[in-house]
């Protein structure tokens, strides 16, 4: 690919046309116009940046101050195989024109990395504007990457595939980083409590896994040894019922226990009480011996007496024994009732400890399906937390395979991964011939390359510029000799702000060189009074400018012969 001329159908834009090998742009500064937004006089980065719109670009701020300057086209044609093909779009626009065919920029992106740059069609990584990131640079801080945000990975992939690795081994670390992503947010959620619910962890969980299943096992064999009884309720009632008789026949059965003991007290002391056959006799005898005799009246009188008191011992003993008997009776039936209720009572109780009232027996099969849902949600936490350990495995064997898969691509490409270290190497200690340069190619613990491409020394802008200028003249390089990419770059004038003229006339040198030597097209911005430095130190202008010299001064002496924005 090869870029022919950059214009625009509005008439006051200053067309450029290019050729092979070295292309000056320049400018003639008359002003500051060290600024780079839209409003620099001369549109020196406007070059680099139309580039890239037209190639897929963004509608970027501006661009949205470019709709303003002019609604026409902006095209370029690019030679490609030796056959011209012009690209058009109007700033803003979300459509781009290829050879007469208007598509989508989502489309044109694709179709770029076919059509310009040689991408196999389901060519997926490195993107077509990656590449073009790097071969019209429109940053500065890294010769790595071309965006502050992008990662060590998609650096590397990219390189790698300047180098001529598959593009299946490179995409293999970007699989494992989306695998990883997935296993965090997994993880989050799991820890977030939005998938799986219990416990805080994969031990926790089963612990309590284990204490639920045990009380649903209690209750389950609980439920298993009751029958329902609909009549439950009237068991309970009557066996109250019946305890409350017992005990009031109880209390009756103690107080005829008492009142037999009683009986048979009063029975036993009048027995003590009653005379015997002989008595007065020995009453007699006993006045007698006192000297004294007794008269017959009162004799007469004494066994009245004693006949009648016999009569009345006799009357009372058989009065206490009727009483005795009936209460012996009574207490007799009192016990036998008492043991009666007492066996219908056990029946019934041995009943109830059989059986269960319904809604007890609803309620218990409501507690076991709620332990059920505890248990189901606990195995799935579980299951998430195996998938997680599963995930860990799984993330490791997806690292090993994607660090094994690139390091044997380095080995395939060690020809190409040698050459762009030379090319690196050489051209930064040409600049830099009191210092050391190093490009290192490793694969990191995610399985991506990595790349470190480093001049000894402070990190000032200088030496980074030299960094940027030499990594990317060694991709271009090594790129278009395998044929991943073309031979194609545009450096910017800010690349070689920070350099002194001695170092910017050691790039013009090798610039001018490489690209003859390796039929690159390199295309560099640049002032005019840098160009003069460097050519008071050895560097030959020759035939590397380009035709138009564009200018800071008055309204139209810039690219395009407007101020704007």
């Amino acid at each position: 690919m090869r870029l022919e001329s950059l214009g625009s159908d509005d008439a006051r834009f200053k067309r450029l046309d290019f050729h092979d090998g070295l292309n000056l742009v320049l400018a003639d500064k008359t002003t500051d116009s060290d600024s780079t937004n839209s409003r620099n006089g001369a549109g020196k980065s406007s070059i680099a940046r139309l580039l890239r719109y037209l190639l897929g670009g963004n509608t970027t701020p501006w661009i949205k101050a470019l709709a303003g300057y002019s609604e026409e086209e902006f095209w370029a044609v690019f030679s490609v195989g030796g056959h011209p093909h012009c690209v058009r779009r109007t700033a803003g626009s979300t459509e781009v024109t290829y050879d007469d065919v208007t598509m989508g920029v989502t489309e044109w992106r694709l179709r770029a990395g076919i059509e310009l740059l040689g991408f196999p069609r389901g060519h997926l990584k490195p993107t077509s504007g990656e590449i073009f990131g790097q071969l019209i640079r429109d940053r500065f801080d890294s010769p790595l990457k071309i965006e502050p945000h992008e990662s060590d990975q998609a650096s590397g992939a990219r390189v790698g595939f300047y180098l001529g690795a598959s593009e299946e081994a490179l995409a293999k670390a970007f699989q494992a980083s989306s695998f990883e992503a997935n296993k965090k947010a997994l993880a989050k959620a799991v820890k977030d409590g939005t998938i799986g619910s219990l416990g805080p962890d994969k031990a926790g969980c089963r612990v309590e896994l284990d204490a639920l299943e045990r009380d649903r096992a209690k209750l389950v064999e609980q439920l298993a040894h009751f029958k329902v009884s609909e009549s439950y309720s009237e068991h309970q009632k009557l066996a109250d019922e019946l305890s409350q008789k017992i005990s009031r026949l109880n209390d009756k059965g103690l107080a005829l226990r008492r009142r037999v003991a009683d009986l048979k007290a009063a029975s036993k002391e009048t027995t003590n009480l009653s005379f015997a056959d002989g008595d007065e006799q020995r009453v007699s005898r006993l006045y007698r011996e006192a000297g004294t005799v007794l008269p017959d009246a009162v004799l007469a009188s004494f066994k009245e007496v004693l006949g009648f008191h016999k009569s009345v011992a006799r009357n009372r003993a058989l009065f206490l024994g009727e009483e005795l008997r009936d209460a012996q009776t009574s207490l007799k039936a009192n016990d036998a009732a008492i043991k009666r209720l007492d066996e219908r009572r056990a029946s019934l109780l041995d009943l109830l400890n059989s059986t269960m009232a319904l809604d007890a027996y609803s309620k218990a099969q409501a507690d076991v399906t709620e332990l059920d849902v505890k248990i189901a949600r606990l195995n799935d936490r579980i299951s998430d937390f195996e998938r997680l350990d599963d995930m860990d495995s799984d993330l490791k064997r997806r690292r090993l395979e994607a660090a094994d898969s690139v390091r044997e691509e380095l080995r395939e490409n060690d020809a190409s991964v040698k050459e762009m270290t030379s090319i690196f190497v050489s051209v930064c200690e040409e600049i830099y011939s009191d210092r050391k340069a190093k490009l290192i190619f490793d694969v990191d613990k995610k399985g991506a390359l990595k790349l470190k491409a480093k001049i000894d020394g402070d990190d000032s802008k200088g030496i980074k510029g030299v960094e940027i200028f030499a990594f990317d003249l060694a991709c271009v390089i090594v790129g278009s000799k395998a044929g991943t990419i073309p031979g194609f770059l545009v450096h910017d004038s800010h690349v070689f702000d920070a350099m002194d003229d001695r170092q910017l006339c050691s790039c013009l040198n090798i610039g001018a060189r490489l690209s003859k030597e390796y039929n690159i097209q390199y295309i560099v911005m640049l002032n005019t009074d840098r160009l003069e430095s460097a050519e008071r130190l050895g560097f030959d202008r020759g035939e590397f400018p380009v035709s138009t010299i564009l200018t800071d001064e008055g309204e139209s002496g810039g690219l395009f012969g407007a101020r704007f924005g």
